[in-house]
């Protein structure tokens, strides 16, 4: 499933899609109905990064978008994601022990 539109790619720093859902949660044809989601990469040193998650002009989504901000804005939305992203790369990174 389509869910959206890359705007800008500068890796290894940034990137912007279009979230091209609709607030009926189907794909949004229309680009200019659809918000951002912009994700950047901060290096903090000692092999960590700082992962921030914007997303903005939900608005743009029409009636209704308040309840996808409250959505995404949920434990299971971007925050949990994310979440789940850092859980899996601590796991990765855990050193294994011998027996």
């Amino acid at each position: 499933m389509r869910l959206g539109t890359v705007l800008a790619w500068e890796p290894p720093r940034r990137f912007v899609m279009a979230w091209r859902i609709t607030t009926k949660w189907e794909y949004e044809t229309d680009l200019w109905k659809s918000s951002e989601v912009e994700v950047t990469f901060t290096p903090l040193g000692d092999g960590r990064t700082r992962v921030d998650l914007e997303h903005r002009h939900l608005a743009r989504h029409g009636a209704g978008w308040e309840g996808m901000r409250g959505a995404v804005d949920s434990p299971k939305g971007w925050g949990g994601t994310l979440g789940l992203f850092a859980e899996r790369l601590e796991r990765q990174a855990a050193p294994t022990s011998t027996r």
